[in-house]
């Protein structure tokens, strides 16, 4: 062989010849050697065309991720539908309805034949030893010590006991801290409060509204009424609450109210002047959904916070503790 010739081979093996098998992998090595022409020889075999290089690339990429140890090839996202707004919609009426008071129903009430007057037995325990007698009896402004005392379990406040048996007559409450003592017990007569949920809406909310209709017969007037025996009028009452939170913890405390007498009473009527009816209380009601606070109506920012006061005022316990029909746990 001509020297020059083989010499020339050897340079263009040396210079252009693509890696070993030890050093890149086939199918690297297979692309390479088919795109160098007249390099088509690996030891002595010849290299695979384009087309089965493409498709063992393709196979390659398609194998199991257990081969070599190389990890799972990354699953495509999961498709989670998104909520529709009728199904939200759904979802929020479904969850209102559950938190609301049942669609109807009606709470009685009977006015007692008579109040009972004085302090309950069970109130009233020994003064304390700490107390000092040499003090004033807030009611009759005498020393304690002049006269047999008791003390009120509820606050431990001291008073003369002919003093607070009095006191208790007008108002079942401690006459120092106003601290109620017992069950309240008002002066309304006999009738029904019914409470429902209409669609309405009061103003400035934007829920529906928790009705409440009260109907009181007229009846003939009890022992602790101003006219005893005389005849006195009915009334038809309405009153609107947000159907929310703060208004169905307001229902509890009302209910509460309407089942201790404490809504009505009878008396004259502010409105028109008559003698002898049946008259609102000391709570007052949302008698409409709109007007504001000068229509007794809504919007009126302070209402829950005055309602709640004058219930606290009137010793109705607080919404946690009262049952949804308005009874205590």
């Amino acid at each position: 062989t001509h020297p020059n010739r083989t010499s020339r081979r050897i340079r263009r093996v040396d210079v252009n010849a693509p890696l070993t098998p030890s050093h890149a992998p086939a199918p690297l090595r297979h692309s390479v050697a088919s795109s160098r022409p007249g390099l088509n020889h690996y030891h002595g075999a010849s290299a695979p065309p384009q087309a089965t290089v493409r498709r063992a690339a393709r196979r390659a990429a398609s194998a199991p991720s257990h081969y070599f140890g190389a990890s799972a090839p990354p699953q495509p996202p999961v498709q989670r539908s998104t909520p529709t707004l009728a199904s939200r919609m759904s979802t929020a009426i479904s969850r209102t309805r559950r938190s609301s008071p049942p669609k109807s129903h009606i709470l009685k009430y009977t006015a007692p034949l008579s109040l009972s007057t004085g302090v309950p037995s069970d109130a009233l325990c020994t003064p304390p030893v700490s107390c000092n007698m040499k003090e004033y009896c807030i009611i009759c402004h005498d020393h304690l010590d002049e006269r047999p005392c008791v003390a009120l379990n509820a606050c431990k406040h001291v008073f003369h006991t002919d003093c607070i048996q009095l006191a208790f007559k007008s108002k079942p409450q401690c006459p120092v801290c106003r601290a109620p003592i017992g069950k309240p017990q008002g002066h309304s007569p006999s009738g029904t409060m019914t409470v429902s949920v209409k669609p309405t809406r009061c103003s400035g909310f934007r829920v529906d509204s928790i009705f409440i209709a009260y109907n009181i017969p007229s009846g003939v007037q009890m022992n602790y009424h101003e006219h005893p025996g005389r005849q006195h009028g009915g009334k038809c009452a309405n009153a609107y609450l947000p159907n929310n939170v703060d208004g169905q913890n307001l229902l509890k405390r009302l209910k509460y109210s309407w089942l201790q007498g404490l809504s009505f009473t009878v008396g004259t009527s502010f409105t028109t002047g008559i003698a002898d009816q049946c008259t609102w209380a000391s709570v007052h009601h949302k008698t409409s959904t709109h007007g504001g606070a000068q229509g007794h109506g809504y919007p009126d920012p302070g209402y829950f916070g005055n309602c709640n006061s004058e219930l606290d005022s009137l010793g109705v316990p607080s919404a946690q503790e009262l049952n949804d029909d308005g009874s205590t746990k």
